[in-house]
């Protein structure tokens, strides 16, 4: 059993047994190609004479290997992949730009959230301002330690490391026991299942951060030193001894204390409850009634984006119309913007593909609407 095949279609096959002919090859690496589809010399036979001028290599592979094979500068070039990746690793370290966006979004989402029975000002409030505080302190400490890399004054630079690290894991643990309190209190509340998702989302997105900046001056004193190992397993059991102190302490300190239902004031504004209806249904009762969204706000003395988030939750539950608040042309060009997006996309990824053009309420609704018609 034999069969003829062209070289170029030889390409990735095995023989035992072959019959060449590259006499007339005209293609770089052509006869290499060839001769290498063999296991052994014994099944090879030449059908023709191989002439030189049929052996020939890629001028740029020739040209590629005579400028980069350079032995002698190997040291030099590590190093200064080296000194790129620890300023890489610095400016992902130490910058918060990321939680605080999360958590700027999570209060647009839920702007009569997070209050607790001592502070007038709600819980992701108080940690964004608090990173946001941060941030221009983290922009120069960023900065200076980029300098120190770049001057190859390693005693320094992980000597500002340790000091800046262990600054701001005191920050992030400050945070993260402000936010860890808040989600043990939240658990015993009604209704707040996807407030509370949210939360444990930035719970993790500081954990994260706290996790890197722990790893930052281990890992690049490491790097300095050429060393070939990391071992982080002792910097991750101490953090996760300490989060669990901290939620051991937080959940005896929520069970002793009464439920924050009990003890919030009411606002200046409606009441949550009136004549036993809950906010909800008076917003859709308003409505009904032929009210705008903007009139309901004015009237409540709510937040529009409050108004709106109530009639997203309406259409979710197919107890109101999307047509009786939006225009069609909002709900069509919403539609399609939703259908350029992958599967499992958040409503901010709706956000950030329309540049900000309707609020999160309207974005929810049609996401809302399109899941319930399917």
């Amino acid at each position: 059993m034999a069969w003829a095949i062209t070289v170029h279609k030889s390409q990735g096959l095995t023989f035992d047994r072959a019959i060449i002919d590259v006499g007339q090859a005209f293609a770089d690496g052509q006869v290499y190609v060839a001769l290498s589809r063999l296991r052994s010399l014994e099944g090879l036979i030449l059908r023709a004479k191989i002439n030189s001028r049929a052996i020939s290599t890629d001028e740029q592979v020739v040209a590629f290997v005579k400028s980069n094979n350079n032995p002698s500068q190997l040291v030099a070039l590590m190093k200064e992949r080296q000194r790129q990746f620890i300023k890489q690793l610095l400016d992902k370290t130490f910058n918060f730009a990321t939680i605080v966006k999360e958590v700027r979004y999570l209060q647009e989402e839920n702007p009569e959230t997070g209050f607790t029975e001592n502070s007038m000002k709600p819980i992701l409030t108080q940690v964004c301002e608090a990173l946001e505080k941060e941030q221009s302190n983290t922009a120069k400490f960023r900065r200076q330690l980029i300098d120190l890399v770049s001057s190859n004054n390693a005693e320094t630079l992980l000597d500002r490391i340790r000091k800046g690290s262990d600054y701001y894991k005191n920050q992030l643990w400050q945070q993260l026991k402000i936010l860890l309190h808040h989600i043990e209190v939240m658990k015993n509340q009604k209704r707040v299942k996807t407030y509370l998702n949210h939360l444990i989302d930035i719970d993790q997105l500081l954990t994260k951060k706290l996790e890197e900046v722990d790893k930052a001056s281990y890992l690049i004193e490491a790097i300095l030193a050429n060393s070939e190992k990391f071992e982080f397993n002792s910097l991750s059991q101490k953090r996760t001894i300490e989060r669990n102190t901290l939620l051991t302490e937080i959940r005896k300190g929520v069970a002793t204390q009464t439920p924050l239902t009990s003890k919030k004031k009411p606002s200046k504004g409606k009441t949550k409850r009136e004549n036993g209806k809950s906010t909800y249904d008076l917003t859709l009762e308003l409505l009904s009634a032929g009210l705008s969204v903007e009139q309901i706000a004015k009237e409540r003395d709510l937040a529009i984006g409050t108004i709106e988030s109530h009639l997203a939750k309406a259409v979710a539950e197919n107890k109101l119309s999307i047509f009786k608040f939006m225009s069609e042309d909002a709900v069509k060009k919403i539609s399609e913007a939703l259908k350029e997006l992958p599967e499992n996309s958040t409503s901010k990824d709706l956000y950030d593909k329309l540049k900000g053009e309707f609020g999160y309420g309207h974005l929810k609704a049609v996401m809302a609407y399109k899941k319930f018609k399917l």
